[in-house]
């Protein structure tokens, strides 16, 4: 054991003398006390002293031999850090970036940190959303991922705890707004009372369309990226009953029923913490849209008209932000099959009922 105990140290020693020659003294001291005071407690602050030694003593060698002045190394491992959390967005979040003109958002060393969401972009699913939080990102006082998924926490990640939600936000500074975009969470149940239990006096948005038209749009993205879920080839095939009427247990019928939705919301949030825009509009004048959206997160109006362009072939808004106009993807603006009349109105009657309590709930009438 003490030839064993020996060796140890002698290395220690070994290692150190060539390390750091002017502390031998100090570590030969420490072994000695080491060999005379065989102390559990003694060994242990032997072992974390040479530990330290060592570590410290290697950190100022480095620095010495290649000249590298102190506090170099510790902004070294900040800009790892800040890699990190650069490292955090997707390809796709980096490319709309870079379209918006959002250089702060991708530089390396950006001073900023993780912090819980000020606003909620909370649906609805194929109103605009996507296009609308990133018109709303050009403001640099806005920071939101521009990943394509949402984090999902309350509606099905919940599991997972809070820190994880906070640790997946967009890296922001202090006079900036944290936004989360999760359309997904308008129509869930469970959502409203788990948002409020995180923060009562949080800001929600809340885009909303033609329920016709939406229900629609969701149906073409479910036929487009997941196929095998759809019972019927068509739309009509899905959203109708055998028999002829309107399927009231479709998920494309139930998203669209806004009134029965957002009556629970109302449950945990006063109407004045909803910001609700109509999609609609917002294709045709967004700047109006994105204004009345910066007053109501209380951030400076920084979005002006010059910075949208209009395509007239999809009928929907471009950005012009960098002066080169660039498009959103190839799903903006998508043409609708055409509905056969009896089907339209089949749909207009049963949606009729719900769009009234909605426009008497939120003291707001629409054109549909």
């Amino acid at each position: 054991m003490i030839v064993l105990f020996l060796y140890f140290r002698v290395s220690w020693i070994k290692t150190i003398s060539t390390r750091a020659p002017g502390s031998l003294f100090f570590v030969a001291a420490l072994i000695l006390i080491c060999l005379f005071v065989p102390s559990f407690k003694m060994q242990t602050y032997v072992h974390s002293s040479l530990t330290s030694l060592l570590k410290s003593n290697l950190t100022s060698n480095i620095r010495q031999s290649i000249h590298v002045p102190d506090g170099t190394l510790d902004n070294t491992r900040a800009g790892k850090r800040a890699s990190k959390v650069n490292r955090d967005l997707t390809e796709r979040g980096r490319r709309k970036f870079k379209m918006l003109g959002r250089k702060d958002m991708l530089a390396i060393n950006r001073k900023c940190s993780h912090r819980m969401p000020n606003a909620i972009i909370i649906g609805v699913m194929k109103a605009g959303t996507e296009a609308f939080s990133t018109f709303l990102t050009i403001n640099p006082q806005v920071a939101m991922s521009l990943n394509v998924r949402s984090t999902l926490f309350f509606s099905s990640r919940y599991s997972k705890s809070l820190k994880w939600y906070k640790q997946q936000m967009t890296c922001s500074t202090s006079n900036q707004t944290t936004i989360e975009k999760a359309p997904q969470y308008f129509p869930n149940s469970l959502a409203p009372k788990r948002i409020h239990s995180m923060n009562k006096n949080i800001k929600l948005i809340l885009l909303v369309r033609n329920p016709i038209d939406r229900a629609v749009s969701h149906f073409l993205q479910m036929k487009n990226s997941h196929p095998k879920r759809l019972r019927g080839k068509n739309f009509e095939d899905v959203v109708f009953t055998r028999g002829g009427p309107v399927n009231p247990y479709s998920v494309f019928i139930r998203f669209s029923k806004y009134s029965s939705i957002l009556r629970n919301w109302l449950r945990y949030f006063k109407l004045s913490q909803i910001l609700i825009l109509d999609s609609d509009q917002f294709v045709k004048k967004p700047m109006q849209a994105l204004a009345k959206t910066e007053s109501f997160l209380g951030i400076q109006h920084y979005i002006t008209k010059d910075k949208f362009v209009f395509d007239k072939q999809k009928g929907f808004p471009c950005l012009n932000v960098t002066g080169i106009p660039k498009c959103l993807g190839s799903g903006k603006g998508r043409e609708h099959p055409k509905l056969r009349n009896t089907d339209y109105y089949k749909l207009k009657a049963h949606f009729r009922r719900y769009n009234e309590e909605f426009f008497r709930m939120t003291k707001k009438r629409y054109t549909w």
